[in-house]
């Protein structure tokens, strides 16, 4: 059957009432399949005779009506399967693909331990993090000036009882140099004290300069005074550091 002949408003009608052969019925259906416009102009039809019965107060006509969407429906049923087989197909090959890519950049997991063991592996040691934190707080806290021996250390620059010679006042001391008090003075032998920033005592004895602290001391902010037995003549300070 030629395809123009489709493409008749009568021919339409006729599929609608029921009035077409069964061959010219399959071939209209099997054209349907590709062919748009034909089924536009099918339900629209449809939707002129079913406006007629309304108006005429009755749901059928002397001539039975062909119900289109029950004629077509194993056939779309047909393409919208193999259509929907297809896609999944496609879909299924790439999450495939996908899946490969990403076992070989990530590391194959232990099915034994829990997802979070796992990945708690992975990152550094709670521990050692915050031990070396805490190792930074402590050395920063251990340069940290004492306010009581800064306020003495700025009077001594005013006095002029006694010449100090080292260390000199915030001298840096590496664990690679000697440590020497040494002083000039006219009055008898002074105690030597030291003291780290917390005010806590780290030797005391009474030495004649020049004196060789031998004692090994961490990092830190260090003071140190001279005295006598009634007070503190001088008060200096040094910094320790690798």
């Amino acid at each position: 059957m030629k395809t123009s002949k489709f493409h008749d408003n009568d021919f339409y009608e006729n599929y609608v009432l029921g009035r077409l052969s069964e061959n010219e019925e399959s071939w209209f259906e099997e054209h349907m399949l590709s062919c748009e416009y034909c089924k536009n102009q099918l339900e629209l039809t449809e939707n002129i005779i079913n406006g007629i019965k309304k108006s005429n107060g009755t749901d059928t006509l002397d001539i039975p009506r062909k119900k289109t969407s029950q004629r077509l429906i194993p056939w779309f049923s047909i393409a919208a399967s193999l259509l929907i087989i297809v896609s999944l197909g496609i879909l299924l090959t790439k999450n495939k693909n996908k899946s490969i890519e990403i076992s070989k950049q990530v590391p194959a997991f232990d099915s034994v331990k829990t997802h979070k063991e796992q990945t708690d592996s992975l990152l550094p040691d709670k521990d050692v993090v915050q031990t070396k934190e805490k190792n930074t707080e402590l050395l920063a806290e251990a340069f940290k000036p004492n306010a009581i021996f800064e306020n003495t250390l700025m009077n001594n620059l005013r006095s002029n009882s006694l010449e100090v010679i080292s260390p000199k006042v915030s001298t840096k001391i590496t664990t690679q140099d000697s440590l020497i008090f040494n002083w000039k003075s006219n009055s008898t032998n002074f105690s030597l004290v030291i003291f780290d920033n917390k005010a806590h005592i780290i030797f005391e004895e009474q030495v004649t300069p020049p004196f060789t602290f031998t004692k090994k001391l961490i990092n830190g902010l260090y003071y140190w005074q001279l005295e006598t037995e009634e007070e503190a003549v001088f008060t200096g300070k040094f910094i320790m550091k690798k």
